[in-house]
């Protein structure tokens, strides 16, 4: 692995060789010349990885280095079974040179797909190698699309009407440069993280919990730091940085430092030494939502809007991982080994927490600590609880009081098994119908969602219901709407086919009252678009209140109903 001078107008980097006279072009030295009737000897394979340059992090944080990437399944574009690149401000297009690589410079556009595509893909494979199965885009498509440069923006979303995540470019003349969000690896990882997000628990995005919004964000934050851990470069520097002692501020903790600092030369907010977006290492805690203001400017007072309450909960998995390598080496790790073993310990609670924790929405950040408690007692035995639980307390973040266990069926006293036939939804409706009471759910309207299995022979079946909130609108047009809030019922099943999980998560006036408090906080804001009611969805042109802002919801008419939708445009 070699180290690539940053391309600038005085050093181009060329991968090109140089050109052959006619006479050598014509008769080649060690050309082949086959006997009649024979044919030429196969080209020799390729290695089985291709080399592309990439920044670990991003061009403010760190040189340009020249990394490797699996060669298996990329084709030119790059694109491969889950990813696909599409760049429509060029003509070009990245492929594999006669060495079957992809370097090419900053300044190419070809560089920001590479780019853009490896991040995208270590991410996607993370995230599905710790949580144990594969999920399928929300969208319904095979592919995700990823837009390297789709045109001036000082943002980066996922847009789960297109189907794609979302890079830009936007000048910042205090830089003297074109910052372009596609080149930062840790933009690209939490993009990606809505997307996979998405896939694993869908109704999460329409939902105007605030700890729904915050764990969205948080998610994105949590996966950068995790993916990040994962190069070996990033490592190296980290320990440089920390001596292995993650309590101490690094650049890991510090998230997309060059789109950070662009962000505040935009809004002209001075930060001395705070080139970051977020900072995962900080001393927040957490409050009620209700109590907090919008978007304080101050970085060590949390708000309401759901990237400033996203820092507690990513800072308080930060924790987990900090105090996880800590007692890695107090057991006689290498500091390297440590922290890659709480890496990977830390992203198993994280993933398998998510799909422990309810559908519908995110009631509050306890109901995920409860979700990496399970994962933690189903996994590990509980091996990790103390320090789990510890870590989240000392942020003020605790699990929902305790729910009575399943019951089991009154006769025989057996515990509730699922057949074969229960993941089909006739199957999971019957399985439903005869269960209710020993399940505690009552009459509530309950409809199959999904199934699935994963590699620890564990299912899953998912649930939900909607139910109307009535909410009041400010301003011109209507004065009234209602928000479809979602509820659901969760169910796991062990490798014996015994129920061993069920999280039930009801739409109840606690939360109504929750979401009508959003709904005022958002408008107060001016984050909700009601200019106009919208007969379909959307295009992303009117989901922006500015050129970089993105509103939080917005007004449809749905079978004749005036209804509050959260926007499916999530930064």
């Amino acid at each position: 692995m070699h180290i690539v001078a940053p391309f600038s107008a005085s050093r181009t980097l060329t991968t090109a060789p140089p050109a052959r006279s006619a006479s050598a072009a014509e008769a080649p030295r060690d050309s082949f010349r086959p006997a009649e009737g024979q044919e030429p000897p196969p080209p020799p394979p390729l290695p089985p990885t291709f080399q592309h340059n990439y920044y670990a992090q991003d061009s403010l944080a760190e040189q340009l280095l020249t990394a490797e990437a699996p060669r298996d399944g990329v084709q030119p574009g790059p694109t491969n079974a889950r990813l696909q690149v599409v760049d429509n401000s060029t003509q070009e297009h990245a492929g594999f040179d006669q060495q079957g690589n992809m370097v090419y410079p900053p300044s190419d556009p070809r560089f920001t797909q590479v780019q853009a595509f490896i991040a995208a893909d270590r991410a996607d494979k993370f995230f599905h190698q710790h949580l144990g199965r594969q999920t399928e885009w929300a969208f319904g498509a095979p592919q995700i699309q990823i837009k390297p440069d789709d045109g001036d923006m000082l943002n980066a979303y996922y847009a789960r009407m297109e189907g794609s995540v979302n890079f830009f470019h936007h000048p910042n003349p205090a830089m003297n440069k074109t910052v372009s969000s596609g080149q930062s690896a840790e933009v690209v990882y939490h993009e990606l993280g809505h997307a996979l997000l998405d896939s694993l628990r869908p109704d999460w995005l329409s939902s105007f919990s605030d700890a729904t919004g915050g764990m969205h964000e948080g998610f994105g934050d949590i996966l950068s730091i995790l993916v990040g851990l994962n190069d070996p470069r990033n490592l190296d520097k980290i320990i440089a940085e920390t001596g292995g002692d993650l309590k101490k501020q690094n650049s890991i903790g510090r998230l997309a430092e060059e789109l950070g600092r662009s962000i505040w030369d935009e809004r002209g907010r001075q930060r001395p030494h705070h080139d970051y977006l977020r900072n995962a290492v900080n001393s927040l805690q957490n409050a009620d939502p209700e109590t907090l203001p919008w978007n304080p400017p101050e970085e060590d007072k949390l708000g309401r809007e759901p990237h400033n309450y996203s820092r507690v909960i990513s800072a308080a998995v930060y924790d987990v991982l900090a105090s996880l390598n800590d007692q890695f080496q107090a057991q006689g790790f290498g500091v390297r080994e440590s922290i890659e073993k709480a890496r990977d310990v830390t992203a198993g609670l994280v993933m398998r927490g998510l799909e422990f924790s309810p559908t519908g929405d995110l009631p509050s950040y306890g109901h995920f600590l409860a979700g990496m408690l399970q994962a933690d007692a189903t996994d590990h035995g509980g091996k990790f609880t103390d320090t789990v639980r510890n870590k989240f307390a000392a942020r003020n973040i605790h699990p929902p009081a305790p729910e009575q266990p399943p019951q089991q069926p009154p006769k025989q006293g057996e515990p509730i098994r699922i057949s074969e036939y229960a993941k089909s939804p006739l199957g999971a409706r019957l399985f439903l119908e005869s269960y209710r009471e020993p399940l505690g759910i009552g009459q509530l309207p309950l409809e199959f969602r999904t199934s699935h299995s994963n590699d620890r022979g564990e299912t899953f079946l998912v649930f939900d219901y909607t139910k109307d909130v009535p909410v009041k609108l400010e301003g011109e047009g209507v004065q009234e709407a209602v928000v479809k809030a979602k509820g659901g019922l969760v169910l796991g099943f062990a490798k014996d086919k015994a129920l061993f999980f069920s999280n039930l998560n009801e739409v109840t006036p606690d939360k109504e009252q929750q979401i009508r408090s959003a709904v005022e906080a958002q408008q107060k804001a001016g984050r909700v678009s009601h200019g106009s009611i919208f007969q379909s969805e959307p295009g992303r042109e009117s989901l922006f209140k500015s050129q970089h802002v993105p509103f939080a919801s917005y007004v449809a008419m749905e079978n004749g109903q005036v209804v509050l939708k959260k926007s499916p445009i999530i930064d």
